[in-house]
């Protein structure tokens, strides 16, 4: 599926089969949003590892608390983006953030 745009570092939109545009919430994974510290790092870093194609595998939940639609997304090659917590990553200074890993 063509993504169309990254929102933040956690949700994308998706240009799925059909033609539909959907909004889709990584599962698993909890970034900046809009206007919060290390929003642009996020963003960016999901733009990033995406790409321009995903695939996407339907999560236990179907939608998370704000209506977009929860799943698990890999990459063109089939690596899932995933959630690691770190002590130091690229994109925060404590261990309170998540950063994104190739699982």
């Amino acid at each position: 599926m063509k993504v169309v745009e990254i929102i933040d570092g956690d949700t994308l939109r998706i240009d799925d089969l059909d033609g539909d545009v959907l909004t889709i919430r990584i599962f698993g994974i909890d970034a900046s949003e809009r206007g919060e510290t290390f929003y642009g790092e996020a963003n960016n870093r999901l733009r990033k590892l995406a790409g321009v194609e995903v695939r996407l595998v339907a999560a236990g939940r179907l939608h998370d608390l704000n209506g977009r639609e929860l799943s698990y997304v890999y990459t063109e090659v089939g690596i899932r983006l995933a959630p690691s917590c770190s002590t130091k990553s690229s994109l925060s200074p404590g261990p309170w953030m998540v950063r994104f890993v190739m699982s």
